[in-house]
């Protein structure tokens, strides 16, 4: 069959065409393999940090303390190279500061209140003490009051305001949860960040304190986010970028294990000076240990959780403090605190943490166990001495 030329040649335009769009069609794009489930999770963790530090680093200081010391008098020897004679004279004593500790800090005030470790600034003699802030700013702190209880210290800048980290909950911390610890190791790397998980509760730590006193801690968070000389305290902050933390010691005998205060021990020393320019403390007037199931069975104590009033490791003193509200309400040495105001107490809920919230002057009712039997005994707090 023959075709007419014209449509000939309009039916090899088509195939030419339709061969064209056939050759340059690009072909589809390959699916991209699923990120798997526990890839996705670490991911979000990241992320999680990330965002949470941004919120938190502006509020993180370096703490830099220099302390009045005397010189002691020296003999200032020289000798003339032309003629060889000898000049010997005395150089008198004299005050000089010298550099005492390098920290960290949070500002939890946009006033310009800094938390940090007592330990940091508690010195027989005077003190200088600067405060390097996050935008590069170096600003004169002082010292407002120092906690009689906890290693916290509460210092001030002038100026502002200053952005402020937001403080946490930690009646609600878990062990195995994620957290950051942030602060200036060794005093000079600024903004150095370790993550890990709190992996206890509760803990006692007896921690060097300047002019090698020994110092106990009491119901501290146990993380292996190392905290590093220099960290001291610093932050320890969840993956909300809320402090729930201000980091203290870390175990010499131990690899990647530090403590930190819990927050919740730190805010009524933060309300207390914003109110009345201290820090004011609430005693119940005796020594105790947090019962773990060591102690329970060592003891064959008849409860499994509770405040044992006794000395504890370091014999600092009687159980039972002379003419405080624990003696004056009878309690004894060997009782067991249970209950405070119906809260049950445990290595995550301790005596001291439950006794912060309250004020001078309260009356409180405890829940005690002694000799089996429980007894419901009240006692008015009064202000922890100076």
């Amino acid at each position: 069959m023959h075709l007419p030329k014209k449509l000939q040649i309009t039916i090899s335009v088509l195939l030419i065409s339709t061969a064209a769009v056939i050759v340059t069609a690009a072909p589809k794009k390959a699916a991209s393999p699923k990120l798997s489930s526990a890839l996705q999770a670490a991911l979000q963790v990241d992320q999680a940090v990330i965002e949470a530090l941004d919120r938190v680093r502006p509020a993180v200081v370096s703490i830099v303390v220099k302390e009045k010391v005397r010189t002691a008098t020296t003999k200032i020897i020289t000798i003339n190279p032309k003629t060889g004679q000898t000049d010997i004279r005395d150089e008198p004593a004299r005050d000089v500061f010298q550099e005492a500790a390098r920290a960290s800090g949070i500002i939890v005030n946009s006033q310009g209140y800094i938390l940090t470790n007592k330990h940091v600034v508690n010195f027989k003699g005077d003190i200088l003490i600067k405060i390097f802030l996050a935008s590069g700013d170096i600003l004169d702190g002082y010292v407002v009051d120092t906690d009689p209880v906890n290693d916290l210290a509460i210092l001030r800048v002038d100026g502002g305001p200053f952005q402020a980290a937001t403080l946490g909950n930690s009646d609600i911390i878990n062990i195995g949860q994620t957290v950051v610890a942030i602060g200036y190791s060794l005093g000079r790397l600024e903004n150095t960040v370790t993550r890990g998980i709190i992996s206890g509760l509760g803990r006692s730590v007896v921690a060097d304190a300047p002019g090698g006193i020994l110092e106990t801690i009491s119901d501290t968070i146990q993380t292996d986010a190392s905290i590093n000389p220099g960290n001291s305290g610093g932050p320890l902050i969840n993956l909300r970028g809320e402090v729930i933390g201000i980091n203290t010691a870390l175990e010499r005998d131990g690899r990647g294990i530090s403590y930190s205060i819990p927050i919740n021990l730190a805010k009524p020393a933060v309300k207390t000076v914003l109110t009345s320019g201290r820090i004011i403390r609430a005693r119940l007037g005796l020594r105790y240990v947090m019962i773990t199931p060591d102690l329970r069975d060592a003891r064959a104590l008849p409860v499994k959780n509770g405040a044992l009033i006794a000395k504890g490791s370091e014999d600092t003193g009687p159980s039972i403090i002379p003419n405080g509200p624990a003696d004056k309400a009878g309690l004894k040495e060997g009782d067991i605190i249970v209950e405070v105001e119906g809260r049950p107490l445990n290595i995550s809920n301790s005596l001291q943490n439950e006794i912060s919230k309250y004020d001078p002057g309260k009356t409180i009712k405890l829940t005690v166990v002694r000799a089996g039997a429980k007894l419901k005994i009240s006692t008015t707090l009064d202000e922890f001495p100076r």
